[in-house]
């Protein structure tokens, strides 16, 4: 695939302008707003990091540049095993007595030191109620005897800035593997701009030099402003992968045989 990078687009207008090398920074400007705003709806560049885990926590650092997360998960060797997300981990963080923050299990090790001491001492007593055949195997009823959920889940704490793992998941690495849409502002993600979105952010540009100037009327800075607008729609025609196959299997998916009323 063909990429160009924000650097090289802005000087290529440039130089078809006849404008300066002075005008760089401003066309920087207009640039990177016009890669944002591309990045969002009709490019979503997705990003893929390693991020280390804080044991302390058990959070990590969104990106900068994080918009939406695609998929989280841990390393298994060469493949990726995807977390699941759970709106029910705390949002709120927790600290020590000494303001530090820290994890709600650490927080609750006394207490599960002393359930710990009665649970031993009704082991015994809990196995003595379970039905054993005569090959000594265990024939079950235990009956309400269920899973204290799933360890492997996370949660995106957006107004933190932080993804949230579950305290009880035991990862290896320490890592976890993170696909996410960026915005387009990171130094590896605006040196990724596919070449079906070079006229659109070219006709980005124009737009805003002329939206910002004091040397064109209204009319011209429209004309302008549709332009931008007619080749982002031709941008969206480009990045669909919507093919005739396509849309023929779906009508073949959706043919039905009834009877005729």
């Amino acid at each position: 695939m063909v990429v160009y990078t924000l650097d090289s687009i802005i000087r290529n207008y440039l130089m078809r302008r006849g404008y300066s090398l002075h005008c760089y920074i401003q066309g920087l400007v207009y640039g990177a707003a016009g890669l944002r705003e591309l990045t969002l709806d009709d490019i979503q560049i997705v990003n893929t990091k390693l991020l280390p885990i804080d044991v302390n926590t058990s959070e990590v650092m969104l990106p900068s540049d994080y918009v939406n997360w695609v998929e989280v998960g841990c390393q298994v060797g060469q493949k990726v095993r995807p977390l699941v997300p759970d709106d029910k981990i705390n949002s709120l963080p927790t600290y020590t007595s000494s303001y530090t923050q820290t994890t709600y299990t650490q927080q609750l090790q006394n207490v599960q030191s002393n359930n710990i001491l009665l649970y031993n001492y009704l082991l015994p007593l809990f196995w003595n109620t379970v039905t054993w055949n005569d090959y000594g195997e265990n024939i079950g009823r235990l009956f309400g005897w269920g899973n204290s959920g799933a360890s492997d889940t996370f949660k995106v704490i957006k107004e933190r800035n932080v993804i949230k793992v579950n305290e009880d998941l035991m990862l290896q690495q320490g890592t976890i593997v993170l696909r996410y849409i960026s915005d387009g502002q990171s130094a590896d993600a605006s040196s990724q701009i596919p070449s079906e979105a070079y006229d659109t952010l070219n006709k980005y540009i124009a737009w805003q030099y002329k939206e910002n100037s004091r040397s064109y009327s209204e009319g011209e800075k429209e004309r302008a402003r549709q332009q931008y607008l007619d080749a982002r729609d031709v941008l969206r025609g480009r990045m669909n992968d919507l093919t005739p196959e396509k849309v023929l299997r779906i009508f073949q998916k959706n043919y039905l045989a009834a009877a005729r009323s």
